[in-house]
């Protein structure tokens, strides 16, 4: 688990259960993306064009819920070096202008929180599968 995991956790509905859920649910994804961002503006990796901007907590990355999974899946589209899907989630959620790098970021931060959720959920189906005992399973 990350700290970004743990934060999702503790601010839900129900802290402490479903952990694995939390960490492969399309309800979450937005959210883990959303922390992710967050932290690297607040590092100032991200968005540097914009840090006076972005300073006021007025953009909805400030807020739980702000980034929705939807987003996470348009951004993970995006082909070339263009990023219009990038950039029109990006202005959706307040952020004007943003530059290639933020973009290319952004898009990898989807693109690894959907391919984590991939993974964790192909491992616990081979769990399943391997507690079932079968020999043949199609």
């Amino acid at each position: 688990r990350t700290k970004y995991d743990e934060e999702v956790d503790l601010s839900s509905m129900n802290p402490g259960k479903q952990i694995f859920e939390k960490m492969i649910s399309g309800l979450y994804m937005g959210e883990i993306v959303r922390l992710i961002i967050l932290d690297l503006l607040q590092q100032e990796l991200l968005f540097l064009g914009h840090r006076d901007t972005y300073g006021d907590y007025k953009t909805p990355l400030y807020n739980r819920g702000g980034f929705y999974t939807k987003f996470v899946s348009t951004v993970e589209t995006d082909e070339g070096i263009q990023f219009s899907n990038t950039r029109r989630v990006l202005e959706d959620i307040g952020i004007r202008n943003p530059t290639y790098d933020d973009c290319a970021i952004v898009r990898h931060i989807c693109r690894q929180v959907s391919k984590r959720a991939a993974k964790l959920a192909a491992a616990g189906l081979a769990v399943l599968i391997n507690r079932i005992g079968r020999s043949n399973i199609t």
